[in-house]
C-alpha cells in the first residue's frame, strides 16, 4: 500500500463524527428542536413541549444516517431557516426570567429593545461572510450579555434551591469549612414535596453541595470577585461564544445558536450549574485540539455527575493526543477524589447515594410519565438513531474518540428523554453538546 493510500485511510471520517452538511444541518435542526421544547414549558412536561422532543429525536436520529439524506438537501435547509427564525424570535414573547423583582417590569424594554436588536443581527450574521458577519456576531453578542445581564440583575435572588445551594457551598468553602458536609437551606419549607421525606430536617436538608467538585471551581470564582456567580458564568459562556465564531462560517453559526438558546437567560437566572458546564463546553471547541481543550474538558465532566462516562473519548484519544488527553483524565480524577479525603461518607452520599431516593417528577419534560403513545413514538426515534452510532463505534477506526463521543451523546439522549425528573437545564446540555457534535470538534484543530 502507497503511503498516500495508508494516510487517506487513516483519515477516514467517521460517521457520527464527522458530519456532512446534510447531517449538520439535521443536528442544527435538532438543537433547535430541543431549545423550542424548553421554551415552551421551561422544562415542564407540557404536550408541545414534548411534541418538540420528538421532533428532535427524529431529527437528530436520521443525521447519523447522512448517506440517505442526498435527495433532500434543500427541504433541510427550509426546515433549519423555519427553527432558526423561530429560536431567534420568539424569546421577545416572553418575560425572560421568573423571579424578575417588580421594579424591573418599567426596564422591561431595554431587555426587549437588546433581544430584538440581537435577533435581527443575528439574522443576518448566519448568511453573511467576511468583515460585516463578524461585526454584526460581535453587536449581536454583546447584546445578548447585557440583555442576560439586565434580567440577572432584576433577579438578584432567585427563590430556586440551587442559587441557595451553590450560594451557601461557596461562603463555606471560602470561609475553610467542607461544602459536602454541610447541611443545605430547605427554602420551600417542611411541607415540599421537591424531596423525599427523609431528607427534610425543618429548615433544613440533610445533604451537602449535591454536585461534584468541579462545578463549584468556576462560580466559587466568579462569585468571589462579582459577588454573583452567576454573572461571571454568563460572562464566560458569552467570551467563549464570541471566541468561537470568530474562527469561521460554521463556528459563527454554533456560536449562535448556543448563544440564542431559546430560554438562555432563564438558565442562568435560576444558577444551575449546567451554565457553568456549558461555558467549559464551549471553552473545549475554542481550544480544540490542544491542551486547553483538555483543561476544559477534564473540569466539564467533573462538573455533573452523569457526564463521567464521557472520559471514555479522553481514554481512547490517549495514543493520538497523549498530552490533551492526560490533562483531561488527570484533572477529572483529582477533581473526583480530592473530597473522598475530607468526610467522604458526607462526599459520596451528597453527590452520588442522593440521586436514588430524589422523587419522581411527573411535572418534567420526561417522557416516563404522561401517555404512551408519545413515549413509544420518542422511544422508535431514538432507536432508529442507534443502529449507525453503534455500527460506527464497533467499526474502522474502532473504539475511535469521535465515534464514542457520538454514541455516548446518544445514550446521554435517551437517559434525559426518560428521567425521573428531567427539566429545562438537562435539555440546555444536550442542546450545547448537539451543537458540540456538530462541530466535530475531537478532530478539527482550532484553524477553521
Amino acid at each position: 500500500m502507497s503511503k498516500n493510500k495508508a494516510s487517506s485511510n487513516l483519515q477516514t471520517p467517521s460517521l457520527v463524527g464527522l458530519f456532512d452538511s446534510n447531517g449538520t444541518n439535521c443536528l442544527w435542526v435538532a438543537a433547535c428542536s430541543l431549545g423550542l421544547a424548553v421554551f415552551l414549558g421551561d422544562g415542564m412536561g407540557s404536550p408541545p413541549a414534548k411534541f418538540m422532543v420528538c421532533i428532535s429525536t427524529f431529527f437528530a436520529a436520521i443525521a447519523a444516517w447522512k448517506p440517505s439524506l442526498k435527495d433532500h438537501r434543500t427541504s433541510l435547509r427550509v426546515f433549519l431557516l423555519i427553527f432558526l427564525m423561530a429560536v431567534l424570535f420568539l424569546p421577545v414573547t416572553r418575560i425572560p426570567g421568573y423571579y424578575l423583582a417588580a421594579a424591573s417590569q418599567s426596564e422591561l424594554p431595554i431587555w426587549l429593545g437588546l433581544r430584538s436588536f440581537a435577533a435581527v443581527a443575528g439574522i443576518a450574521c448566519w448568511f453573511l461572510t467576511g468583515r460585516a458577519a463578524k461585526v454584526l456576531f460581535c453587536a449581536c453578542s454583546i447584546s445578548l450579555f447585557f440583555a442576560g445581564y439586565w434580567t440577572l440583575r432584576a433577579s438578584p435572588q432567585p427563590a430556586i434551591d440551587v442559587f441557595f445551594f451553590f450560594k451557601t457551598s461557596i461562603a463555606k468553602l471560602w470561609a475553610g469549612h467542607n461544602p459536602y458536609a454541610l447541611l443545605m437551606p430547605n427554602i420551600y419549607g417542611p411541607g415540599t414535596g421537591l424531596y423525599a421525606q427523609d431528607l427534610i430536617q425543618g429548615d433544613k436538608l440533610r445533604f451537602g453541595f449535591p454536585y461534584p467538585l468541579g462545578s463549584l471551581v468556576g462560580p466559587t470564582i466568579a462569585d468571589i470577585l462579582l459577588g454573583d456567580y452567576r454573572l461571571g458564568v454568563l460572562f464566560l459562556y458569552v467570551t467563549a461564544a464570541v471566541w468561537l465564531g470568530l474562527r469561521g462560517k460554521t463556528d459563527r453559526r454554533i456560536a449562535l445558536l448556543a448563544l440564542f438558546f431559546p430560554r438562555l437567560e432563564f438558565i442562568f437566572e435560576q444558577g444551575w450549574s449546567d451554565a457553568w458546564s456549558g461555558a467549559l463546553l464551549l471553552g473545549m471547541a475554542v481550544f480544540a485540539r490542544t491542551a486547553g481543550s483538555g483543561f476544559c474538558a477534564g473540569l466539564w465532566i467533573a462538573s455533573k455527575q452523569y457526564l463521567i462516562p464521557f472520559a471514555l473519548p479522553w481514554i481512547f484519544d490517549l495514543p493520538r493526543h497523549r498530552v490533551r488527553s492526560l490533562i483531561c483524565l488527570g484533572l477529572a480524577t483529582s477533581l473526583y477524589l480530592l473530597p473522598l479525603v475530607f468526610k467522604p461518607g458526607d462526599y459520596l452520599w451528597s453527590v452520588f447515594g442522593l440521586q436514588f431516593i430524589q422523587p419522581f417528577r411527573p411535572d418534567s419534560l420526561s417522557f416516563f410519565f404522561g401517555p404512551t403513545l408519545p413515549a413509544v413514538l420518542v422511544a422508535v426515534f431514538w432507536l432508529l438513531g442507534l443502529p449507525p452510532r453503534l455500527r460506527d463505534f464497533l467499526s474502522y477506526p474502532r473504539f475511535s474518540p469521535e465515534s464514542a463521543m457520538g454514541l455516548l451523546h446518544w445514550l446521554l439522549w435517551a437517559f434525559f428523554i426518560f428521567n425521573k425528573q428531567a427539566f429545562a437545564n438537562y435539555f440546555f446540555t444536550l442542546y450545547l453538546l448537539t451543537l458540540w457534535l456538530s462541530g466535530n470538534y475531537l478532530q478539527r484543530r482550532i484553524s477553521p
